[in-house]
């Protein structure tokens, strides 16, 4: 087997670098050799691996490219953890594991790092002069972000191929790269639970129906549309106890506290908290509500989670969260959150057996579905498709450049296609690029 060359973060603060040590621990068991590259850009502080090759030392990774070594990325949007993806991924091209669907943040900490003055003129260079980007008038900026400049145009055509975690967007990577993409669900493993004394159990205990969000608390968990919910009904005031749990800025969590206690709901901000008290919180849940909207991910740390912990999961009924099978959660439409969300809440206090029955079915689909070994089949399989990537790449990157050159938008598809399959005749593919792939 070819040696693998993982690019991951390894800061043990990244959720990202834990799901990769799974990942690498179990290509090691199948006698796999993997090197480990580190795309942190800031202070690494705690590694989760005790032994990996720093993204700046580039004759270390071209030993590695030289050998022969299958190039694999993984890519969030984060530019502390994966800048080093940026740095090293046009001369060594492999392929991206994306792990979302929206990079503006991972674009943004990269452009400042050159010059915070092309910006604008990259923007509209990718997305078209009439990109809206004055945002002084507008309401909810990730939305307005995820609407007109996602930046996946961008990011993905620097990639031969790309492995995604949801069939959300798949097509729409289709059209920037010039391999295959796969729909490979994210591998995961709930945090484990520690054992707890019986006065530790009562803290986290309540006589009211515990619904819980977890993780950053921001505006597209839509957690004012779950206190709104709550309030909309006085069996749900009277018997919901709803935690915020996760890292939340002061003035959200004032914005929230005020809003729950004008319409008389309980609602008990937990804030950021260990490992230990996280998989506490989940255990006393007996719903999660996992929604968002805009969707930004290619896969949801809580919603596997949840569904792993065997909870009734209320999601909103787009992106990833529409890939899990109607029937183990209870999707909300986005235009009727609300009350799709009073719904929720009131089965699992009317119905607690269909609750129970449906997280225990949820649980069991998640243990195959989202599970290190079936990952880590689908990554193999990937690989075999797309065992010749390095002069195909060049060929994809050059084609890209040709489009800009003859100014045809490349996401013309019947004109990209033309040019793909053609292009091993253009006499210009001898000389180098000088425009650059975007």
């Amino acid at each position: 087997m070819s040696l693998i060359v993982w690019v991951t973060p390894v800061s043990k603060k990244s959720a990202i670098a834990k799901f990769s040590k799974m990942i690498v621990d179990e290509f090691f068991s199948r006698n796999q050799s993997v090197v480990v590259v580190s795309s942190d850009v800031e202070n690494v502080g705690e590694s989760l691996f005790s032994d990996y090759v720093d993204c700046g030392d580039v004759e270390a990774i071209r030993e590695l490219w030289d050998g022969g070594a299958k190039f694999i990325y993984n890519v969030g949007n984060n530019h502390g953890y994966h800048g080093g993806v940026l740095e090293i991924c046009d001369q060594f091209p492999g392929v991206g594991v994306f792990h979302d669907v929206y990079y503006y943040d991972l674009f943004y900490g990269w452009i400042s790092s050159l010059s915070l003055e092309a910006h604008d003129e990259f923007l509209s260079t990718i997305y078209g002069a009439s990109v809206p980007l004055d945002l002084r008038s507008v309401k909810d900026v990730l939305a307005h972000r995820v609407e007109n400049f996602p930046m996946l145009e961008w990011i993905a055509p620097k990639f031969s191929s790309i492995i995604t975690h949801s069939k959300f967007a798949a097509d729409r990577m289709r059209g920037l790269v010039l391999g295959s993409v796969s729909a490979v669900p994210l591998a995961y493993k709930a945090p484990v639970q520690a054992a707890t004394s019986d006065s530790d159990k009562k803290s986290f205990a309540s006589d009211k129906l515990i619904v819980s969000t977890f993780g950053d608390a921001n505006s597209n968990k839509r957690i004012e549309s779950v206190i709104h919910a709550i309030a909309s009904a006085d069996l749900l005031k009277q018997c919901v106890k709803y935690n915020v749990v996760g890292s939340i800025s002061e003035s959200y969590k004032e914005k929230l506290v005020d809003l729950a206690s004008g319409l008389g709901v309980d609602l008990n901000v937990v804030g950021r908290v260990s490992w230990e008290d996280y998989a506490q919180h989940m255990n006393a849940t007996a719903v999660v509500c996992c929604l968002r909207y805009p969707p930004t991910e290619s896969a949801s740390a809580t919603l596997i989670e949840s569904l792993l912990s065997g909870k009734l999961t209320l999601v909103t009924d787009v992106g990833c969260y529409s890939d899990v099978p109607d029937d183990l959660v209870v999707k909300i439409p986005q235009h009727d959150e609300v009350r799709g969300l009073a719904y929720g809440m009131k089965l699992a206090l009317q119905n607690p057996e269909f609750a129970k029955v449906t997280g225990h079915r949820a649980r069991s689909w998640a243990e195959q579905n989202y599970s290190v070994d079936a990952y880590v089949d689908g990554v193999e399989a990937h690989l075999d498709i797309g065992a010749d990537i390095r002069g195909n790449l060049v060929i994809w990157q050059r084609t890209r450049d040709l489009l800009k050159a003859i100014c045809v938008d490349d996401r013309d598809e019947k004109s990209l296609s033309l040019l793909v399959e053609n292009v091993r005749d253009f006499e210009i593919l001898g000389a180098p690029s000088s425009i650059g792939v975007v």
